[in-house]
């Protein structure tokens, strides 16, 4: 196998390149300083054929490494790559035969390349079948996920077993990895061979694939002072998975961001990015990506977007006949704006993504301003924004209107300006779909108000208002009859309460992994912005239970009443339904 020694006393970079070269199947040696490795080349460890060698290192920097390593006969022609941040007094260095130079900043497939073209790995049978499976450094790849379990095992909840005891050897591959590795208890198949010891691009594989059966839309990665927590968000709840050892937050990390083409010498401020998956036999992963750094470290949030669930149909979002007629209705038209609303995690740009299916024609010219591009969507311009440069949804939509469009989706109505442009795109010709972050149909008016939209603007330009919830569904298997809890009660009317014949509650069992709940249903209200009283009381700027009440006379089924149906029919627990109930 093809050796390679790193010398660098930046330890977050070194184990950068350490994993980055074991994983394209070299053997590495480590140094963290001149001195250390010119202890390693006269000692008894077997001679690198490579060497890589930052330039700035407190006791003996790399030109005096080279210059010592020259001197001595078998490494005289020894390759070495300077990969060092600086420019300075490097000259000397360069211009010796078989260095070459490679800055530090250089992308990671171009270290990977200057790598490659110096020494070709070698691998022998053995290593061919220890060797890690990588995440490809292009940032696409497939990860194999084990085939559903049908028949027998379904039924007898091994697929849940099997997640289990998947997650317990990521446990044991962990504590291998850090060096603390423990046995686990009863469980002698799960024991790996020492020998085999996995390396930090499999512990990633491995949770990133079960956050993919767990149906997960997050992963939280958080350092603590003991441990890294792992917490998936399951349904809109977060549940930890794992705690790993802290001796590897460091490498998780900077794999993570070698998968996004981030900077991972960064730890002091934030970074955004993004990579995708695409498992065997299951559709396309994008992971979003964002780092914070904090007291213990830097935290990691990833968000799952899967291709399936943003495409979906108009009748899978609006279950009531009248609610899609009025969508319907509305995408049908040559101009209006039709917005959607609710807090963050509702399904807004899902049901955006909905409307942009329908539409999305050979005879239309569609244009998305979004923060960030959530999916591609063939036939339609997709923009994302980029406030650092004034590149904002402002200026876009500005830059748009002079590109003929004849639908305008806008990611986020976030301030006035960007209110305003779209409406007037709305009133002159344009179709013009966006979100806001508004709990109800009628809230959506003051929100737009208090952020300094002219009434006028608002009553001309809307059509419709949408507002969506997540609600959680009772896992079918295991649910059970229960009697109404006393503190939900209280929160319903009294005409609520009479309705309720019987409700069901959460139980567990192994094919929700003990949840209780399996899947979500998107909760909607709709309000047309069609009939004189509601645009009248919109003009006055009147307090939103005016608007709601005018809404509800005109036939508009609330978030509230739709998820208590929802409880009556047995699909939620009351304690979901009010839960909803509560918020608006």
């Amino acid at each position: 196998m093809t050796r390679i020694l790193i010398v660098d006393d930046d330890d977050l970079f070194r184990d950068f390149l350490a994993e980055l070269a074991r994983s394209e199947g070299y053997e590495v040696q480590e140094a963290d300083d001149g001195d250390v490795a010119l202890t390693m080349l006269r000692g008894a460890a077997p001679p690198p054929d490579l060497m890589v060698v930052d330039f700035n290192m407190k006791r003996m920097n790399g030109f005096e490494l080279i210059r010592a390593t020259r001197i001595m006969e078998q490494f005289s022609r020894l390759p070495i790559l300077m990969v060092t941040g600086t420019t300075k007094d490097i000259k000397g260095a360069i211009e010796m035969e078989g260095v070459r130079h490679v800055p530090k900043w250089s992308a990671t497939s171009d270290l990977v390349r200057y790598i490659r073209e110096t020494v070709p790995p070698v691998k022998t049978a053995a290593d061919e079948a220890v060797a890690p499976v990588p995440l490809a450094l292009e940032q696409v790849a497939s990860i194999s996920s084990p085939p559903a379990p049908t028949g027998e095992a379904a039924r007898t909840g091994d697929a849940a077993r099997a997640s289990v005891d998947q997650f317990e050897r990521l446990m044991v591959m962990s504590q291998e990895i850090a060096g603390k590795r423990e046995t686990p208890s009863a469980k002698a198949e799960l024991t790996l061979d020492p020998d085999n010891s996995p390396q930090i691009v499999n512990l990633v594989n491995g949770l990133l694939e079960e956050a993919i059966r767990h149906r997960a839309s997050d992963i939280h990665l958080e350092p603590q002072p003991n441990f890294l927590n792992v917490r998936f968000r399951i349904d809109g709840i977060l549940h930890t998975k794992a705690k790993l050892p802290t001796a590897l937050c460091d490498s998780i990390v900077a794999r993570l961001k070698i998968m996004c083409g981030l900077n991972i010498t960064e730890r002091r401020l934030p970074q955004d990015g993004r990579f995708s998956l695409r498992p065997v036999g299951s559709p396309q992963v994008e992971f979003r990506l964002s780092t914070l750094p904090a007291q213990m470290g830097e935290k990691i949030v990833m968000r799952l977007l899967q291709a399936e669930k943003i495409r979906t149909r108009l009748t899978d979002v609006f279950l009531r006949p009248s609610d899609l007629e009025h969508v319907q209705s509305s995408l049908k038209a040559s101009n209006g704006m039709i917005l959607v609303t609710g807090p963050t995690g509702s399904g807004k740009t899902t049901t955006l993504y909905t409307m942009l299916d329908m539409l999305n024609l050979p005879t239309r010219n569609i244009i998305t301003i979004e923060d960030p591009v959530e999916s591609e969507v063939p036939g339609v311009t997709q923009v994302p924004v980029n406030p650092a440069i004034g590149y904002t949804f402002e200026r876009v939509i500005r830059a748009c209107l002079r590109q003929d469009p004849d639908v305008i989706m806008v990611g986020e109505i976030r301030d006035a300006e960007t209110a305003e442009i779209s409406m007037k795109a709305a009133m002159t010709g344009h179709l013009v779909l966006s979100t806001l972050h508004a709990n109800t149909a009628p809230l959506a008016v003051y929100r737009l108000v208090t952020m300094g939209v002219k009434p006028f603007l608002i009553v001309s330009a809307i059509k419709l208002v949408i507002a969506q919830r997540l609600l959680r569904l009772l896992c079918p298997h295991c649910k059970v009859a229960a009697e109404p809890d006393p503190e939900s009660l209280s929160q319903l009317a009294e005409a609520e309460r009479t309705r309720l014949r019987q409700v069901y509650a959460p139980k567990g069992c192994a094919r929700c992994e003990g949840l209780g709940y399996k899947g979500r249903r998107v909760v909607t209200e709709v309000m047309p912005f069609k009939s004189h009283a509601i645009r009248q009381l919109a003009y006055e700027c009147a307090n939103p239970d005016l608007i709601l009440t005018q809404a509800k006379a005109e036939g508009m089924i609330t978030i509230s009443e739709g998820a208590l149906k929802l409880a009556e029919e047995g699909l939620t627990s009351l304690s979901e339904a009010v839960s909803l109930h509560a918020d608006d």
